[in-house]
């Protein structure tokens, strides 16, 4: 009898595992259409990814090759370029109202960090994601003002969002070209939609964005600074030495003429 059940046990849990995968797979095109699709709309700016795949040995999606370009104005290729983005979710949180991921690793990204008249690309993006988000806010109100039943959708919680080993390569025209890449520093953030016992998608996705960018800008900042003083020291060494040779060069000319008067006799 034993055996009888245990044999149960097993097939249901084998069952419960394909059905899953053939689920889970499913939903690798529709991760991919909604990214490139709802990704422009919140960041003002193109979304592509290459592929995405549900690891069953390691119950994660896996995005390779995600590419978010510029806002309009800006000249640059790209701002962002990420080889692999691993997203840990509970599995079986997806077939419920409350999708929980435990980890979102962005590995490695490479980061294009524009500065603009006033701006920079990455700050835009920040801006675009924030009008989006207010945006969302006020339907929402409308929506409750004119009684209307408000849109169901699935929660979100996320654990954890890190961004790990980014280079930040900056962009300006102070810096008389691209400077050479620099480190961005680990960004971690913890418990999004936590507080609300889940977020929408929207919200979800707005605050790992915004936390993300704003570590990037951070970045960007100092390293724009850091190197722009680095500019007006050298400038101004160069400048010093200049004067130096301008003084050097005048006082040998003026010992050359005397010379000449002497040879001719004249002083004309």
């Amino acid at each position: 009898m034993l055996k009888k059940i245990i044999s149960v046990v097993v097939v249901l849990v084998v069952v419960v595992l394909v059905v899953l995968a053939i689920v889970i797979n499913r939903l690798d095109p529709i991760v991919k259409t909604t990214m490139e699709s709802a990704g422009p709309k919140m960041l003002g700016a193109p979304v592509a990814v290459e592929k995405v795949d549900f690891s069953v040995l390691r119950m994660r999606f896996e995005l390779d090759n995600l590419v978010v370009g510029n806002p309009e104005g800006y000249n640059t290729d790209n701002a962002i370029s990420v080889g692999k983005v691993l997203l840990k979710v509970r599995p079986l949180s997806l077939f419920t109202s409350k999708i929980h991921v435990e980890q979102v690793l962005v590995e490695d990204p490479a980061i294009t960090y524009e500065v603009g008249l006033g701006n920079s690309n990455i700050g835009t993006l920040m801006e675009n994601v924030n009008k989006f988000t207010s945006k969302e806010g006020e339907e929402k109100e409308e929506q409750k003002a004119e009684e209307k039943p408000e849109e169901g959708g699935k929660k979100v919680v996320i654990d954890e969002v890190t961004v790990s080993g980014g280079k930040v390569r900056l962009s300006a025209k102070i810096l008389q070209g691209v400077a050479a890449p620099i480190p961005l520093p680990t960004i971690s953030l913890h418990d999004i939609g936590k507080e609300k016992d889940g977020a929408s998608m929207i919200e979800a996705t707005a605050e790992a964005l915004k936390g993300i960018f704003t570590g990037i800008v951070d970045c960007g900042k100092h390293g724009i600074s850091a190197l722009g003083d680095g500019v007006k020291d050298v400038g101004k060494a160069i400048g010093d030495g200049a004067k130096d040779l301008g003084k050097a060069i005048g006082d040998n000319a003026g010992k050359a003429v005397d010379t000449v008067k002497e040879i001719f006799g004249s002083k004309k």
